[in-house]
């Protein structure tokens, strides 16, 4: 009796042309690779689109790839530092706080840490500029051991060509300082908030006016060359009640003006801080009503602002802002990216928040909340209610400082870094890479 042949059974889920059991175990088959092309497919020729291992294996490489290259440009800071005051001396670590800390110089006339106020320095983070209580000095970030004393009694900015100081004297007179020559020539004009500029480029056959310094008064705010200081233009008819603060490029300018406010739905007559461009017709823009102007960055886009018990970042024509709730404004980096803030001084236990991500709140004091978070819309932060008479800005916490790195970018404001556990002064700087890197 012959046997009967056996059924071959194709797989019901094989597509066209796919080898069949007999031609497998007779060995006819060219591939047992499941995504091989079929004899049919072989005989039409490839497809336009793509097969599914062309797909497939380009994602899955993708997708492992993609957490290193988020943390390999996560957080870059270049060569920048951070100082700080401790103990009777200056001190250099990295912007991350991982260390060690050097010191930089010791203060003059043994002065301690908890007399520095403030510390600034120029675009490429070639000068430091130090209030030591009070008094200021100045130095080359190259050479930090020679320490030169400043005629200014407050707000002393490094102009935006880093060739001189402007400042104001003991009468609120500006002041401006070569750094070259080391003389200095006074004008009668108020020093608080303002800044010089460089020579603007001309017309052909139009003379030039030259460095200019730019400075409010009663009467407006001004801009009048060095050589010739009565030879003023307007840049804004209507000066500010106070805090005037200039841009380092002087295209714009913040200052406190009477505006409306809103008092448990009713409109009253405030006081509030305004953003508006230094072109002669200054149409003002609502900034955070509260705020003192700390800082800017160089390019003008971005300020510091210490608005009530909150540090925030925000946008100088207006709209965009962070803050952080519980922290004192300190220093701005060059860009506006970042800023350092310090806070209730942390318990010391080693690492860097970007390390410790399942401590998200580990490295901000206890009991300070992330922060005001941000917005845009050119107003105050939505839990500010307005007041006529509101209070000042309190500025630094009291008791024991720690230092911190707040960062601008992000959907969400996320709460500062941790960068130094024990400092003694509440004065701290940013400072650029390349000089930094010295």
């Amino acid at each position: 009796m012959t046997p009967r042949p056996r059924p071959t059974h194709a797989d019901p889920l094989a597509p066209s042309g796919s080898p069949t059991s007999s031609e497998i175990a007779a060995g006819r088959t060219g591939s047992l690779d499941p995504f091989a092309p079929s004899r049919a497919e072989r005989q039409r020729g490839p497809r336009r689109g793509a097969s599914l291992p062309f797909l497939v294996a380009p994602a899955i490489a993708l997708i492992l790839a993609a957490p290193a290259a988020a943390r390999a440009g996560k957080d870059d800071f270049g060569d920048a530092a951070v100082v700080f005051a401790r103990d009777h001396a200056l001190w250099r670590t990295d912007p991350k706080g991982k260390g060690p800390a050097t010191e930089l110089l010791t203060l003059p006339g043994g002065a301690r840490a908890a007399d520095v106020r403030t510390i600034r320095t120029d675009a490429a983070g070639a000068v430091i500029l130090l209030d030591v209580a009070g008094a200021w000095y100045w130095l080359r970030a190259a050479t930090p051991d020679e320490l030169t004393p400043l005629p200014c009694a407050t707000d002393a900015r490094v102009t935006v060509d880093g060739k001189s100081v402007v400042c104001a004297d003991a009468d609120g007179h500006a002041i401006v300082y070569s750094l070259r020559t080391r003389k200095h020539t006074r004008r009668k004009v108020p020093g608080a908030g303002a800044r010089v500029l460089p020579a603007a480029p001309v017309a052909d056959g139009e003379p030039s006016r030259g460095r200019e310094l730019v400075y409010a008064d009663a009467d407006g705010v001004w801009a009048a060359p060095l050589a010739a200081p009565d030879d003023r233009r307007e840049l804004a008819p209507d000066a500010p009640l106070r805090g005037f603060s200039a841009s380092p490029d002087g295209t714009r300018a913040l200052g406190v003006y009477l505006t409306t406010a809103w008092q448990k739905r009713t409109a009253v007559e405030a006081e509030g801080l305004m953003t508006f461009a230094l072109d002669g017709k200054a149409a003002r823009r609502k900034s955070i009503r509260g705020g003192v102007v700390i800082d800017w960055s160089w390019d003008g886009a971005w300020i510091l602002v210490q608005d009530g018990e909150s540090a925030c970042v925000a946008r100088a024509v207006g709209g965009e802002y962070k803050c952080w709730k519980g922290y004192g404004a300190v220093s701005l980096s060059p860009d506006g990216k970042w800023a350092l803030v310090v806070g209730k001084r942390k318990a010391p236990e080693g690492g860097d928040k970007d390390d410790r991500d399942d401590k998200d709140d580990a490295d901000a004091p206890a009991d300070a909340p992330a922060g005001d978070g941000g917005g845009e819309g050119g107003d105050e932060p939505d839990d500010t209610e307005a007041t006529a008479d509101a209070p000042a800005a309190p500025g630094i916490p009291a008791g024991p400082l720690s230092l911190y790195r707040a960062k601008l970018e992000g959907a969400y404001t996320e709460r500062p870094a941790l960068v130094e556990t024990v400092i003694d002064g509440p004065g701290a700087l940013w400072l650029p890479g390349g000089a930094a890197a010295k």
